[in-house]
């Protein structure tokens, strides 16, 4: 996870903003994404994490797509500022 967001931010410059999402799926990643994101902030890029809301279905339905997508919404407001 880390490498590829690193060759992100070969490709696209050090000012690009980089966000790990997990949730919504039965496999968890959030423990992959945090370390992920705290060796890119390490490394001084722009890297955040957001945990979105969990499916009950174990993987998202249409109602809970619009859901979550209001949630990242509302992160990606505060972080493009």
């Amino acid at each position: 996870m880390t490498a590829l967001c690193s060759s992100l931010v070969e490709k696209c410059g050090k000012e690009v903003k980089i966000v790990l999402l997990s949730g919504m799926m039965a496999v968890d990643f959030s423990t992959a994404a945090q370390e992920a994101v705290s060796k890119l902030k390490s490394d001084g890029v722009n890297a955040y994490y957001k945990k979105l809301s969990c499916s009950s279905a174990n993987h998202p339905r249409q109602d809970e797509h619009a859901k979550v997508g209001e949630e990242l919404y509302s992160f990606l407001k505060t972080i493009l500022k």
